[in-house]
């Protein structure tokens, strides 16, 4: 069937108007290329969690986390999230779960308070789907009871049909579970309306829940009106009587006018609904502070009998601050400490005070130490005591929390000396006996040794002092914990054994890595079979232990992951971070990056001891590194950092830019340059040489970038004296050294513009080595024949450009707001939008960037925040797409595994196998693939298309569609209308005038097998998809069932992996 005349190279785009979607794979389709070891998935969470709660009895916890896996029902992965762990049980509930308990809430829980029994829950949130009478779209405060499995709206209005008017927090719940006390911006929730709340800022409320009745607590001294500042910070008695608060308002109680008090402590009586001035004795112990003139009160602390009330008074401007107690029966005030830490802004925090039950003990941070102050004695007992004495040990103390009866204090410290053995000096967990003088190591690891990363650790206390819960970095507190991730712990004082709380549910094991992996171009080989990434997770295999990011090659077909920077002896990762691997096109090398100093073996390899990154290249067959960036003498590595990888396809040759001035005799001018390493003769050419060869170049030099048979090295400077005559001075210009010829060419000679700054953007390589295009003048994109020392111009305002393997095809993104992505075929100088809309009408209506292209300048794959290049795309995120040019059909990559819709987070990085099937992205969705629990960023790999195994120009699909097999290369003109039938592939039209059968475009897991079958349908069609394992025999198999298309896209799935090697095509059903 012969073309129209308008038609050219790219003519098959001209029916792009009618472009439609076509069905997206489904998970199966991807390879998860980070995943995970199974046998190391962490017992934890995938995400951080922090302590919230205990119950007196030290049996529930209640803890804040991100984590995804804790419980089945928890799966959003996106929102913060509450939950109560039994530590009897051992099991994990969600208590922030909506109101179908069928997941978590749709926005981040915050602050919670629990039941002495654990039943009830209080807490914060800001989703809107826990109730069904939420509807103020701010934070609220909630109950959950455990039992019922009800969720109670407490932040609700006075007539009790829907929330508040404002944001509610802070919520904390009597032992009972009866009074919720909450701070809350709403002008609308007690029942003596209106409140007259023209304050705008936040009051107290307390909510009884059995009565169904909300009070305001923060009120006026003498009207039900709301104070005239904001209250905040408070507490309650498990009565539920009395309430104590901070409040900046100066009408609560008499006697505050003028007085220079910009916040207070206040205890409300809510049975005789009295208010007194707890802070009223404070200014007669200013002098203590220097007399400042104004004063703030803050970090109440309430007994259980509402009698007193230990808080702190400082001066603004000083981090020092006083310790008091109130009596609130005889209204007079201790003086506990002069120097106990303060802040500059008189707000609550983690220091203290706090009290025991009957509020005979306070306990407090003063100075770097933490005290215990005694009512009945009235004197102050050091609880950060050395062990070797009765000092004070060193280091900083702070967070302290006690036990009711005043026996036990916790708190955190980085004193090296509290406990015998001492510690390295990180901020650790310690609980103090006072009876006894006993300190005990809380955040200790199972083998005795003091763990770390507990710098955030705020402890929280069972009532009898034996349990304390604390969250911690450290990742060997307890066994399996390897999400590296805060998590939370508790220690068992009398047992002297460490539980995570943070567990994971055991049905919910992380399938991704425990950390963000990625990959670069050069990552795949030319048969799609390995890929290499960076990656930070320590579980991807077993011997990995540095816990910075390595590099790491997975295997697609057999499923395994080899680490490559091993160190010289393979027992486990190097001693450094390594990044920004390159893998040889036949698999048997990888370049890349690193830190450390024990990858290449001793002495046979070259010494590397310059503590700056150095190039190295990994064989992957004898699993043995050598040193790249080696100096002259090979004996050593250079005296500069080496980085910008680039291996020939046969990992012959590796390029690469160093400061090192020792690499070669001949380089003294102490700038970057550019090298190039014969890892078979082992010897070093300086590319950047001057033009004489008798020394480096006048300037920078970098961006290397290696042609695939190694000839060429293209790369940019700033150096004027390359070729001869000099190029401009102080202008970036692209050049191109001939490793052969030992000749370098100034390609962007004659281009217009000075290149004043430096391009970002690495030039890019055409597969057969010929072609090479680079960004000039950080906007441009020329295009370079470098055989025939000839240029052309691709695009002016344009940027990130790829080659098809001959070079003639370009792609690249514009410069518009909002980008798009286009293909230029160089011979024809026709640009064809790849970014185009699903109705065919233009670009998509956010950018469009990143594009790799195929070998054959079939697929472009690229990235896209536009949610209109096909249907149901609704994340508001970057999304990884690939467009069939030839079928006009663009194909959502980063789909989530229903198959309905893109992932649910950022997806980006896309890059395209040297097979140009082989597609490679990245991703932070926690939905394309199951057992994605890790919260970071992956990289998954898929297969398009059926190839060109007989390396004809003709796509096996093709051929077999049309020909029924391999036989013909594109020279015949097989319906005889003067069009050979590679022309006709290349106009998209049917060489046979068979109407009746279509081509289908596949897509294939490498691990799994399963392929999904692609073609350009009717609505109300059937079709059959056939296929064939062998084209020798001569008939065609059909996939079961008849496919009876509802769009203009058809699909089928064939889930057996019964031939590597299957040929598909689609007929009309009869």
């Amino acid at each position: 069937m012969k073309p129209n005349l308008f038609h050219s190279s790219y003519a098959w785009l001209a029916a792009a108007a009618l472009i439609v979607f076509a069905p997206a794979a489904s998970s199966a389709d991807r390879d998860l290329v980070s995943a995970a070891a199974p046998a190391l998935a962490s017992t934890s969470g995938n995400g951080d969690s922090f302590p919230l709660a205990l119950t007196p009895d030290g049996r529930f916890a209640v803890i804040l986390s991100r984590a995804s896996n804790l419980a089945p029902n928890d799966a959003n992965g996106a929102t913060l999230d509450v939950f109560l762990r039994d530590l009897s049980a051992r099991t994990t509930t969600l208590v922030s779960v909506n109101s179908a308990g069928t997941g978590s809430g749709n926005a981040d829980a915050g602050l919670a308070s629990v039941s002495a029994d654990g039943r009830s829950v209080a807490f914060e949130s800001k989703a809107d789907d826990l109730v069904a009478n939420d509807g103020n779209r701010a934070n609220d405060v909630f109950v959950r009871d455990l039992t019922t499995g009800v969720t109670t709206l407490v932040s609700v209005d006075a007539t009790g049909t829907g929330s508040g008017s404002g944001a509610s927090s802070n919520p904390v719940l009597t032992p009972d579970g009866r009074f919720v006390v909450f701070e809350s911006l709403a002008v609308n929730l007690a029942s003596s309306s209106p409140l007259n709340d023209t304050n705008a800022a936040t009051d107290i409320f307390v909510r009884d829940l059995q009565s169904g009745t909300t009070t305001l607590v923060s009120r006026h001294r003498a009207s039900p009106i709301a104070a005239n500042a904001a209250s905040s910070s408070p507490i309650i008695t498990p009565d539920g009587r009395f309430v104590a608060f901070f409040s900046t308002a100066t009408n609560l109680v008499t006697g505050l006018n003028g007085v220079a008090f910009p916040g207070n402590v206040f205890l409300r009586d809510l049975q005789l609904g009295t208010a007194l001035w707890v802070s009223t004795n404070a200014a007669q112990f200013k002098t203590s502070l220097g007399s400042p003139t104004t004063l703030y009160s803050f970090n109440p602390a309430l007994s259980d009998d509402g009698r007193y009330v230990a808080f702190k008074t400082g001066f603004a401007s000083t981090g020092r601050a006083l310790v008091l107690r109130y009596d609130s029966q005889t209204k007079a005030t201790d003086l506990i400490s002069t120097n106990a830490t303060g802040n500059n802004l008189g707000v609550s925090d983690t220091t203290g005070p706090v009290m025991n039950a009957d509020g005979s003990r306070v306990a407090y941070a003063a100075g770097p130490s933490i005290f215990v102050w005694d009512a009945a004695t009235k004197t102050r007992t050091l609880v950060s005591v050395a062990a070797e004495g009765s000092g004070p040990a060193s280091g900083v103390c702070s967070a302290p929390a006690i036990s009711t009866d005043g026996r036990y204090v916790a708190f955190v410290s980085n004193g090296t000396n509290l406990v015998a053995g001492g510690t390295s000096g990180s901020f650790q967990v310690y609980v103090r006996d006072l009876q006894n003088g006993i300190t005990k190591l809380a955040s200790l690891r199972p083998d005795g040794t003091p763990g770390s990363d507990s710098d955030a650790a705020i402890p929280i206390l069972s009532a009898d002092g034996r349990v304390v819960v604390f969250q911690s970095l450290d990742d060997q507190l307890a066994p399996g914990d390897r999400n590296r991730a805060y998590d939370v712990f508790a220690r068992d004082r009398v047992s002297d054994t460490t539980e995570l709380v943070s567990q994971r549910d055991t049905s919910l094991p992380s399938l991704t890595a425990a950390g963000p992996s990625s990959a670069g171009p050069n990552a795949v080989t030319a048969d799609g079979k390995l890929v290499v990434f960076a990656s930070h997770a320590t579980d991807l295999v077993a011997s990995d232990a540095n816990n910075v990011s390595d590099v790491f090659v997975r295997d697609l077909a057999s499923g395994a992951t080899t680490l490559v920077s091993a160190n010289a002896d393979n027992t486990g990762a190097g001693n450094g971070l390594s990044r920004d691997p390159a893998l040889s096109a036949n698999g048997q090398r990888v370049a890349f990056v690193s830190f450390a100093n024990d990858l290449a073996a001793q002495p046979a390899g070259a010494a590397d001891a310059n503590a700056v990154e150095d190039v190295f290249v990994r064989d992957l067959a004898t699993r043995t590194t050598r040193l790249a960036s080696v100096d002259s003498s090979g004996l050593a590595s250079g005296n500069g950092a080496s980085t910008a990888p680039s291996l020939s396809a046969d990992g012959h040759f590796v390029a690469f830019q160093s400061r090192a001035a020792n690499l070669v005799a001949n380089d003294a001018n102490n700038l970057p340059d550019v090298f190039v390493r014969d890892l078979t003769t082992d010897t070093t050419t300086l590319v950047s040489v001057n033009a004489a060869a008798t020394g480096s170049g006048s300037g920078v030099s970098d961006l290397p970038v290696l042609s695939p048979d190694g000839r060429w090295v293209v790369f940019q400077s700033r150096a004027a004296n390359l070729v001869d005559p000099p190029t401009p001075a102080a202008t970036y210009q692209f050049f191109a050294h001939d490793l052969v010829a030992q000749t370098t060419r100034w390609i962007s000679a004659g281009l217009s513009g000075a290149a004043n700054a430096p391009t970002t953007q690495p030039p890019v390589f055409s597969a057969d080595g010929r072609a090479g295009a680079f960004v000039w003048n950080t906007r441009d994109i020329y295009w370079h024949d470098l055989l025939n020392n000839q240029g052309q111009s691709v695009c002016s305002d344009c940027g990130s450009p790829a080659l098809s393997a001959d070079g003639r095809f370009v792609a690249y993104r514009n410069s518009a707001k909002p980008s798009d992505v286009f293909v230029k075929d160089l011979q024809a100088d026709n640009p064809v939008l790849v970014s185009v809309n699903r109705d065919g009408t233009g670009g998509g209506n956010n950018s469009s960037t990143a594009p790799v292209i195929s070998a054959d300048g079939r697929y472009v794959v690229f990235k896209s925040r536009a949610s209109n290049l096909v249907a149901d795309d609704a994340n508001g995120a970057s999304d990884v797409f690939v467009r069939d040019l030839v079928a006009g059909t663009t194909l959502l990559v980063s789909v989530n595994r229903q198959g309905t819709a893109p992932g649910n987070l950022l997806s980006s990085e896309p890059f395209l196998g040297a097979d140009g099937r082989t597609v490679i992205f990245a991703s932070f969705a926690s939905d394309l693939v199951p057992g994605d629990f890790n919260d970071a960023k992956d990289v998954f790999a898929l297969r398009l298309g059926a190839g060109d195994t007989d390396g004809d120009t003709l796509p096996d699909d093709w051929e077999v569609t049309y020909f029924n097999d391999l036989s013909h290369d594109g020279t015949a003109d097989a319906d005889g209308d003067g069009l050979s039938d590679l022309a006709e592939y290349k106009a998209g039209t049917n060489p046979t005038k068979d109407a009746s059968v279509l081509r289908a475009l596949t897509v294939t897991s490498v691990g799994s097998g399963q392929t999904t079958v692609l073609w350009s349908a009717v609505p109300g069609k059937s079709y059959r998809v056939q296929y064939k394992d062998d084209l020798t025999v001569p008939s065609w198999t059909d996939l079961p069932g008849v496919v009876t298309a509802n769009s203009d896209q058809g699909s089928a799935i064939d889930p057996t992996a019964a031939s590597s090697k299957r040929f598909y095509r689609v007929v009309l059903g009869q």
